[in-house]
């Protein structure tokens, strides 16, 4: 049996990549293997997925127990230390040394993981240089194995800028940035009045000794990968835009497409369940006598709301007798990015004025049942106090919940692209002003910035039918570049790569 090895960098990655190991388990001649290059926050019960279902991982560091070791929860005196470290890190030489170290270290490391693995194939979830996945793919490529990147999400270079904006190691004003940015223009980003090093001048160093080197840099997904398989024509066109070659994009849909188009098909009892499991007893569920209508994927129907719901009946739409039932809104609570550099920019300096503010904002809205949908960032015992507000926090996963919602909340997040495959009408509220582009040309993604502004469009949605129909048509011409609804994503990834490997044995 081929093995088809699936790097894991970070716990976002693993949502996308455990989903192809579970295909490639069920439905083809591949034997999934997880690597996992470093720990991360909840790095632990994804191990434990992988055991409870019987798929075989390898991990790159020595098993420890880093609960609450992300940035976001150090106290002060651990903050005090890496502050420390992070400013003897940024002396050139320091960093070099370490960066030269930790690079030739890995490069060892991946070597004796495919000559112990021996993978048909590398999958990943997203190239971004810096991290390891570059070493994946060139070690690879040496002995003879390819890799796609299946992406979860991508970007364009504002993301990373926006990230590194208040960095100092990324300052092209640096005496060592300034050197390396005159003669590597193609690492530099000018963003806002300032240029920005996508790495620090030693990092990048040390990367080209080790020839790596990405063709942008500054764009997510840019890679040596052999195909980037992605899952809509936005995308694709998003990524050729940026300037990646449309040679090495293929369109096929994804396993988040499928599960989306179940859940759209039996979009009656998933609604039912949904509003059963969380005790949504006023919610507008749909009688059981269309429990058996027919979904129809070729135009990618969704149960509809404007001031009723709405079912598709053989290619046409039907009313409900839905009236003055509470809908479902879907929140995507944003993660905490309040430390470290943080963000002025933001109205909240602090994550849990932030939460309040947002919470208090959706259950003012009093004919929607309000269901929280976690970052996998975000524990639950942390944030569960949010429930005496009055909203619901699901455990489902997100893909899970939005194909069954009305209004989807969330604030600059890749499961904005499923909603809107799903027909659903968006509020993307960027609290953290990071103004990325990825959703600018689609006016049924409704965005804001502003706190009052966010509180008042809320009550447009709620309210004002006109104006959530027009989105709702909006969304409706959209969807049909954002997802492929058809249920065959999974059989065009096992064919593109059984090709992929095909071609390299």
């Amino acid at each position: 049996m081929k093995k088809a090895l699936l790097a894991v960098n970070t716990m976002t990655y693993f949502i996308g990549l455990v989903e192809i190991g579970r295909m490639l388990k069920k439905e083809s001649g591949y034997k999934p293997v997880f690597y996992f290059p470093q720990p991360y926050p909840q790095y632990r019960q994804d191990l434990k997925i992988c055991e409870r279902e019987g798929m075989e991982y390898v991990c790159g560091f020595e098993k420890a127990d880093i609960q609450g070791a992300d940035a976001s929860r150090l106290n002060p005196r651990q903050n005090a230390v890496k502050k420390f470290l992070l400013m003897v890190y940024r002396n050139f030489f320091v960093g070099f040394a370490y960066e030269f170290l930790a690079y030739f270290r890995e490069f060892k490391k991946i070597k004796r993981l495919i000559k112990n693995v021996k993978p048909a194939i590398i999958i990943i979830s997203g190239d971004n240089t810096g991290h390891n996945t570059d070493i994946l793919i060139k070690v690879g490529h040496k002995y003879g194995v390819p890799s796609a990147i299946i992406p979860m999400f991508t970007t364009g270079p504002v993301e990373a800028a926006e990230a590194y904006f208040y960095n100092p190691a990324h300052d092209c004003r640096r005496f060592s940035n300034r050197i390396l940015a005159y003669f590597e223009p193609k690492w530099v980003y000018k963003h806002k009045g300032k240029k920005l090093l996508r790495w620090p001048a030693f990092k990048i160093l040390a990367m080209k000794i080790f020839g790596l080197k990405p063709p942008l840099p500054w764009i997510v997904n840019s890679s040596h990968a052999d195909k980037i398989m992605v899952e809509c024509e936005a995308v694709k066109e998003f990524m050729i835009k940026e300037g990646i070659p449309a040679r090495q994009i293929l369109l096929t849909g994804s396993l988040a497409n499928d599960i989306m188009a179940d859940h759209l098909r039996h979009f009656d009892i998933r609604r039912n369940e949904l509003c059963e499991k969380l005790k949504l007893e006023d919610s507008a569920k749909v009688p059981s006598t269309v429990l058996s209508e027919k979904f129809d994927s070729h135009v990618q129907a969704s149960t509809l709301r404007s001031n009723f719901s709405c079912r598709l009946v053989s290619g046409t739409f039907a009313e409900s007798s839905l009236d003055k039932k509470k809908q479902i809104l879907l929140c995507a609570l944003p993660p905490n990015i309040l430390y470290g550099y943080s963000r002025p920019e933001c109205d909240f300096k602090k994550y849990d004025d932030l939460v309040i503010f947002w919470i208090k904002s959706l259950v003012a809205i009093k004919n929607y049942n309000v269901v929280i949908s976690l970052h996998p960032a975000i524990k639950y015992e942390e944030i569960r106090y949010i429930e005496d507000f009055g909203v619901k926090i699901a455990k489902q996963k997100s893909i899970d919940l939005i194909p069954l919602c009305d209004l989807f909340v969330s604030a600059m997040s890749g499961t904005i692209y499923w909603a809107t495959a799903c027909r659903k009408p968006v509020l993307n509220y960027d609290v953290y002003r990071y103004r990325y582009s990825d959703f600018e040309d689609y006016r049924g993604i409704v965005y804001t910035e502003e706190k009052k502004e966010f509180q008042n469009l809320l009550v447009k949605f709620a309210n004002d039918e006109k104006f959530y129909a027009k989105i709702l048509e909006m969304q409706k011409v959209a969807a049909l570049k954002w997802g492929v609804l058809d249920s065959k994503g999974h059989l065009r990834l096992l064919k593109a790569i059984d090709d992929l490997t095909k071609k390299h044995e």
